[in-house]
């Protein structure tokens, strides 16, 4: 044996002692496509309820927020109901691995709820947005006597409230009122408002017979409110409808 055999088998004796293996080890397994995924909720920036002509009467919730990616991944939808409060779930199953472009899709859908709603206050959550209406309570029976006798609320669908603070004492408040009804019914629109501590419930609706036959038109409303009695210093929250404005004063 010669001085090279000699290397050699010294070479492959500290390989051994050392665990080392000139057989290559297998490269690890890439991830698996499609893996663990979670829930992305989409963000809520609005919700209208519409109440169908009907007995039980159905309700629709026009929903419109956004995605904060662009991820072209479906959007699924969950609604329960307990009781009077009914939880609807807008998501999308995503991958946390997967890479999005970094833009704003909107999100705009009619959502028609499940089961028929008699009369009573409900409470919608979606996701984080929280609806609340109260239905008339001639949604309790069906109508009894001829057409016409049989009224339910409709209330107006509000778009923006500014409150105004008239200098006097104790402080005056009116609200600068703008929206619409989905209908151009010639009806009168009523207002009701109570107060309960620093929150104040204003009501803006017709009560409107089912049976009538209404052009399929927007008819925009304008109105200035002022609200019942004076206000000290504080924060308040105003409820009109379902849309809600905070103030300090």
């Amino acid at each position: 044996m010669n001085i090279g055999d000699l290397i050699r088998l010294l070479i492959i004796l500290i390989a051994s002692f050392l665990g080392v293996s000139d057989t290559p080890s297998p490269p690890p397994a890439p991830p698996t496509p499609g893996g663990e995924s979670g829930r992305a909720p989409l963000v809520i920036e609005h919700v209208e309820v519409q109440v169908m002509e009907s007995y039980p009467m159905q309700i629709a919730l026009h929903v419109t927020g956004y995605q904060q990616d662009g991820c072209q991944t479906p959007i699924q939808v969950e609604q329960r109901r307990d009781g009077n409060t009914v939880h609807v779930r807008i998501f999308r199953q995503m991958d946390p691995a997967a890479i999005c472009p970094a833009v704003i899709v909107p999100y705009d859908a009619t959502i028609q709820l499940e089961g028929g709603f008699e009369h009573g206050t409900y409470t919608f959550l979606v996701n984080d947005y929280r609806a609340q209406v109260t239905l008339g309570a001639d949604a309790s029976a069906p109508p009894s006597g001829p057409p016409g006798d049989t009224v339910m609320r409709r209330p107006v669908v509000i778009d923006s409230v500014e409150v105004l603070v008239l200098e006097s004492y104790p402080m005056q408040l009116q609200l600068v009122v703008t929206g619409h009804q989905n209908d151009a019914c010639n009806v009168p629109v009523q207002v009701e408002q109570r107060r309960e501590g620093n929150i104040v419930y204003v009501e803006i609706y017709r009560l409107h017979n089912p049976a009538m036959m209404c052009p399929f038109a927007l008819l925009q409303y304008h109105d200035t409110i002022t609200l019942e009695g004076g206000f000290e210093s504080g924060s308040y929250t105003i409820h009109v409808n379902d849309y809600v404005v905070n103030v300090t004063l």
